[in-house]
This record gives C-alpha cells, structure tokens and sequence, in this order.
C-alpha cells in the first residue's frame, strides 16, 4: 500500500497537497501524456485535448479536439499556432519537465510544461521569437471542453457564472480590470473541476477568452507585451498553473484568496478598528451632499446608526488661484471650499465617517501644470495616439484627461494634494473615482512601471502619508484591492449570472457598495434585477441622497434603502419570523435544523414546523429561506459559517436541505442564497473534521445492499473489508485515496450492493465491516436479513 504523507492542507473540501507517489510526463510522438496522483492531461499540437479528474473519477473533455490555439499573436493579425506549426523537437529534461520546440517561417514558438512537486500543480508556460515585429503576445489553450456539463466561474464583472443555459458564447476579460478581476478561472461539475490560476504579482496585462461551440468550447489563457507593439519581435507568457478538485468552487477559490493575500500583502477590513462594522454608504445621485446641509446629517442620524455609516462629499473643492466657476474640476488641486470644515465637524460630531470624492486620475486641461504632465496622459494601446477627454454632454462639466499613475511625478503631486487636506479637515478617507481604470498605455513603461504598477502603488503610497485612512473606489480587482475597503460592485451590463466568486475573493479585505439604484417605482425590472445581484454579491446598502425632505417615507427609493440599512445595523429593528433557534436572525443554522426534523409528526422541535401545520417538510424549509435575513449573503455570515463547529448529524441535514432546495424550480432570489449557504456550510463542514470515524451503516438490517458512511480527519487510502461471522473475508472494496472530509450522505458514502468477491448475493447473518485508513483500522457490525 502506497503511503500518502501530508504536507499542507488547503481550502474548504479537502484540496491537499501531497508529497506525490506519482507524478510522471511521456511523449507520444506529437502528443503529450501528464499525469500525477489527482489528474491525467493530454496535450496534442500544443493544445490541452483530454482533462480527467482522478479525484473524482470525471472526464471534461469530449471527443478528437480540433478546437483551441497555443501560440504567438502579432498586432497586424499575423497569427502563428503550433496546430499549423512543424513540431520539430519534443525534449523530456526529466520525468516532471518537457519542452516542445515548434516552428513555422520565420518564427520559433516554444511550450514548456512541468509539474510542480510541492502542489501537484500542472506548470505551462510558452514563449516566442519571431523576425517579423509586432508580436503582442503569447497564448496556450484548451479545446472541445464538455461545456453541457461544465459551468465557468471566475471573478469577472463582480463574480459571474458562465452555465450550460447562457445564450453568450463567446467571452474575453482583460486582467487586471473589473472586466477580469483576479487571475483565476474554475471549470466546476458536479462534484469537482479543473481551475487554471496565475501566479505573476506585476500585473502583465493577460485576457483568457471562452468560446462555445456546437460541439464543444474551449478556452484560451493570453500574457501581452507592454504596449506599443510594433518593435515586439519575441514574447513569454507568464507562469499557468492547473489543477483539478474534489468538492465546490470555494476548493480553488479559498487556495487563490490565501496566495493572493501573502503576496500583496492586502490589509483586511479588521485591521481598522472602526471599519468591519460600516453597513450603511450615503452618496449622491447629484452633484453634491450639500456642505451647508447639516440638518440632513441630523435627520440621518435620528434614522441609522451613524457610528457604522459613510458619508461621500462631491464638489467639495476649489482648485485655488487659476481656478474659477468656469472650471468646475480642479483636479488635481483640491483646496476645500469654507463649509467643508463645518460640514465634517457636524458629522464627526453624529459618529458619520465622511470620505470627499475625487477623480484620482483626472487633470484639467486648463491646470497651469497641465503642458508639463501631458507627457504621462495615457494613449491608445494599438496606435498610441493620445487619448483626448470625451466632452460631457452637460455643458456644467468640464472633461478631465487621465494620466498614468505609473508616473512618479504624477503620484507625488496626488499625494502631496491630498495628505494636505487630511491633514487639515481630518477627513476619514477618499473616494477614488475611477481607480479600477487600468490598461496597457501606449507610452510604454513609465518610470520602469506599467500603469498596473503604478496603480498599487499610488494606492500604497497614499495609505503610507495618511495612516488610518480608507479608501474606496469604482469596482476592485488585483492592483487595487490591497488598500481599497469600500468598492463599488459594477452594474448589470454584462449579459451573465451573478455568482458570489467575487464576494469570497474579496470580502475581507473591501466591503462591496453598490452603483446608484434606479427609482424601483419607474424602472422596477431593473430594480428587482439590482437587487438580486446585489443580494447575490452581499452588497451593504447605499442611499443616494442631497437633502432633507428625501428622508421622508413619500420617497420611496430612499424609504426602502432605510429599510435594508436598518436590518444590517440593527437585525432585532424587525420581528424575526423563520427564526428556529431564536437566535434573533434568519440563517443557515435554521435551514439546518429545519432539515433534522425532517418528516416527524410532531416535530421534536416545534419551532421547526415555521408555518404550524403539524409536520415539518419542504414548506417549512421554503419558509426560512423565503425569511432569510436581508445580510444573509454578506461577508460577516459567511465569515459566521466559518465559525460554526460542524457535526455528522448537521451535515447530513444540510445535504437534505440543499438537496431539496436544488430541487426547486423556479427558484427565487432568496432560495439561490439558501443554496449558497448551504454549499459555503458544506464546504467549510469537510475542512472542520476532527476525528476519523467509521459510522453505522444504514439501513441496517438491510436487504439487499446498503451505504458505509465515514469520515476522515486527514487525507487517506480508504479500503473497507466485510468479513462473516466466522471472520471469513466476503468483500474487499478499494475506494482509493479520499481527501479530508465528510463521506456521509449516498452519494459520497460507500456502497455495499450485498455480494460477495465472486458477485453472488451473501446469505442472511451477521457482519463486519472494517475501515482500513493509512493509519487506523475501525469495525462495526450490520445485518442482512432476507
């Protein structure tokens, strides 16, 4: 028996990582073979043809793949493939590292792949040189990939789910950007997936594209050149990684969000005293709260908590000598108008915490630095052309140009200006407009920096002169997430599933605030649509207002947004109904035990039975999850999830809860987040097992087969012997390495169909069934009666 040692244990369902007992790469003439412990991959022409996930025994590919692209892109669309390329060397340095060597014309593309023995991690990495310039960069691919039973979940556009149902069939994200958030992408069936995750910390700028076909889709992993382009004559894609999983998205996502954390060193809402509690951000749908208003900051304070609540000034500044009302933006200068001091002092004094906006990238042209800092404006990444303002369509406002933070220059001015005005107002933050925009400037490198770097570093150098300030900022992703703890969540736009991807990644680092909600009475599809994102997403409320009588209950937008803020300050405001364990809110914890008492009649638990007919059934559960809290979907209960101590009997009850619920049709927006939750409870259950336990079997006695449940407290070869009475071996049943976890519930457990090793059906009696783990041996006795 091969002897699995553990070295690090990883995410929610079980991910570990082995010291491998095999691991092995062979060439088949153009083909390549990869396998280890938890997969098995084949590479054809360059191309990924064949992923099976040896931890979960599934296939995800289908069929001779003619689909998907590894090669080199040129910016005139001269593009080279290794399926139209000469394979001219495939070299086998070791038994964990090859090297294909492809060519076509004048042009040499090489396709590196490696196994890393510290994660199992499958390595790819492809780079080029070509004498025709204007290389932009490097891709790899995977062709025909079984999308009928695949659903794509990545951090794009504030965590999206690509299904078999999605109409779009085709999709490009750019990294680092909302539009591609994180550089993760999982591929999830039933009971597991494959994931493909990057691991550079400079933010190259990379795009991974999904195309569906007819007969299959596949996907596409891109790593650019700096633009401009037109000298490129080589290129090298930065460092894949690929791995398959046993369990839900979170196995994968949860390995990401720990990398992604050590690596930018991210400062977590925590780690401010006042901050992990805010729930409530006041903007304005104008131009400005107004700073001579301060009865709005009193009624506001009579209806929420102002100690947890957010203010955003707009319009706040004067941009000194050169500045006049014909210039309404004065960026980069901000020299605060006379009320903003009184303004912040009324707010400090309610609790508010008050954050001004500005454009962090804006300059105004009519700004007597302007011709200086021109050279820094940001230019078009194919033709380098200057990228001019586009004028607003209100006259009132005046167009910015936007500069690249990759200037030193740039990012000394912004810092100067505005550790000036915390320093004199003691405001709690600033609102960084626009601080998601990141491209590949045509300038090039700017102070050896591309504008991503720039980016994360403006953000740190600015949180480096003001100590304890916040910042928020438009959507989040990768280059600004470290130091952003309020961030916007983008508008519907893209045509794709809302999925809580992004909220997981993100969550303890930056609390998720919405765009501007639409008035529910004139655009109510919208509305229930933003809605269910947002509930999805877990985004705190907003309230967007810029005077008192808004305040008032005839404003409906404002009155229900109240609403949702007074049930995330204070969860007892409202008489809690669906509350089984009188906890004062509606969790998963209720859907739970609801689920214990499944079918008894009368329930042991009366609270149990939420709508009083007498028994406990799906009505029951329908009506706790129709009653789940409003922050049921916020990163504070999924954080409370985690703290949880799970047992056996509860992760049974959570099985038949989320098996019920998945059995709806229809679902509304509150039973999608049941189904979430109780996926999260599932998920963090098999990472909390403390015990290695054989369990009784049931039904016992059974005619004719029946299911061995167990659980394992550490990753381990699982075997389990059925001997007779007289202790005669009857049955050896091999279930193969199983991670940590849980193995309860039929789907998971081990099935006995009651024959012995030569396939005929055992007499009735007395058995035992033994569990042989690498490193302990249980038994328990079950009988057949026939």
């Amino acid at each position: 028996m091969r002897t699995l040692i553990i070295v690090i244990l990883i995410g929610v369902f079980g991910l570990c990582y082995f010291e491998m007992t095999f691991a092995e790469i062979t060439i088949e003439g153009e083909s390549v073979h990869v396998e280890t412990d938890a997969y098995a991959v084949q590479f054809d022409k360059g191309v990924i043809t064949h992923i099976h996930n040896k931890l979960t025994d599934a296939t995800y590919t289908i069929g001779e793949s003619k689909q998907g692209l590894s090669g080199m892109l040129n910016w005139e669309r001269r593009n080279i493939s290794t399926r139209r390329a000469t394979l001219e060397s495939t070299t086998l340095i070791d038994p964990v590292h090859a090297v294909l060597l492809f060519r076509h014309a004048d042009t040499e593309i090489r396709l590196f792949i490696s196994i890393d023995r510290a994660t199992d991690d499958m390595l790819i990495n492809i780079e080029g040189k070509s004498n025709t310039p204007g290389v932009m960069g490097m891709q790899w691919g995977a062709g025909y990939l079984d999308t009928d039973n695949l659903s794509l979940i990545s951090p794009i556009h504030g965590g999206r789910i690509i299904d078999p149902t999605n109409p779009i069939d085709f999709h490009i994200h750019a990294y680092p950007s909302s539009s591609w958030e994180a550089q993760l992408v999982i591929m999830q069936s039933e009971h597991g997936g494959f994931f493909v995750r990057n691991t550079d910390n400079t933010f190259q700028f990379k795009h991974f594209i999904f195309d569906r076909k007819d007969n299959g889709s596949h996907l596409q992993f891109v790593t650019l050149n700096q633009s401009p382009f037109d000298t490129h004559t080589s290129a090298k894609s930065d460092l894949w990684r690929f791995n398959t999983y046993h369990g839900d998205w979170r196995v994968p996502a949860r390995l990401y969000r720990d990398w992604m954390e050590q690596t930018f060193d991210a400062r977590r809402l925590s780690d401010i005293d006042w901050l992990e509690d805010i729930s409530l951000f006041v903007g304005s749908a104008r131009s400005r709260i107004g700073l001579t208003n301060t009865a709005l900051l009193d009624r506001l304070a009579e209806l929420v908590d102002p100690t947890r609540t957010v203010v955003m000034l707009k319009r706040w500044a004067n941009g000194g000598e050169w500045w006049s009302e014909e210039h309404h933006d004065p960026a980069p200068d901000y020299f605060p108008k006379p009320e903003m001091g009184r303004f912040i002092e009324a707010a400090h004094q309610h609790g508010f915490r008050v954050i001004p906006w500005i454009p962090l990238l804006g300059f105004s042209p009519s700004h007597p630095l302007y011709p200086h800092f021109r050279q820094y404006q940001i230019r078009d990444t194919r033709t380098g052309v200057v990228i001019e303002p586009v004028p607003h369509p209100h006259p009132e406002f005046h167009p910015l140009t936007t500069m690249n933070p990759a200037s030193s220059e740039f990012r000394n001015l912004i810092v100067q200006r505005l550790k000036a005005v915390w320093e004199e107002y003691g405001v709690d933050g600033f609102f960084l407009d626009a601080n998601h925009f990141v491209m590949n400037d045509g300038n090039g490198l700017i102070d050896g920096l591309n504008m991503g770097q720039g980016m994360d570093l403006l953000h740190r150098e600015l949180a480096e002169a003001m100590p304890g300030i916040i910042f928020g900022g438009e959507r989040l992703h990768e280059a600004s997430f470290a130091r952003v703890s309020l961030a916007q969540r983008p508008p519907l736009g893209v045509k794709l599933q809302p999925h809580p991807i992004s909220s997981f990644l993100f969550a303890p680092f930056a609390h998720a605030i919405s765009t501007a909600p639409r008035n529910p009475d004139r655009a109510p599809d919208f509305h229930q649509q933003h809605t269910r994102y947002e509930e999805i997403w877990g985004v705190m409320p907003t309230l967007n207002i810029w005077d008192v009588w808004q305040l008032g209950e005839e404003y409906v937008e404002a009155h229900k947004i109240l609403l949702a803020a007074r049930t995330w300050q204070q969860p007892d405001f409202y008489a809690v109904t669906g509350d089984v364990n009188q906890d004062g809110q509606v969790n998963v914890l209720d859907l739970i035990l609801v689920a214990s008492s499944f079918g008894e009649q009368p329930p042991s638990n009366p609270q149990a039975d939420t709508n009083k007919d007498g028994v406990v059934n799906l009505l029951d559960l329908v009506f706790v999850a129709e009653s789940l809290s409003q922050n049921a979907a916020a990163p504070a209960q999924l954080a409370f999830i985690e703290s949880i101590p799970p047992s056996a009997k509860e992760v049974i009850a959570a099985h038949r809860a989320l098996n019920e619920l998945q059995a709806i049709p229809n679902k509304t927006p509150r039973i999608q987040i049941a189904i979430e939750l109780l996926r999260h409870y599932l998920a963090i259950a098999d990472q909390k097992v403390q015990e290695t336990k054989l369990l009784p079997n049931y039904p016992n006695p059974f005619n004719p087969d029946t299911w061995i449940p167990y659980q394992l407290s550490e990753g381990s070869r699982v075997t389990v012997k059925i001997y007779d009475i007289r202790g005669h071996l009857v049955r050896t049943i091999d279930v193969g390495h199983k991670p940590v976890g849980y193995y309860l519930t039929r789907e998971r457990a081990i099935y006995w169909d009651g024959r012995n090793k030569s396939g005929e059906p055992v007499s009735s009696g007395v058995y035992f069934y033994t569990l042989n783990i690498d490193t302990d041996t249980q038994t328990r006795r079950m009988v057949i009666v026939k």
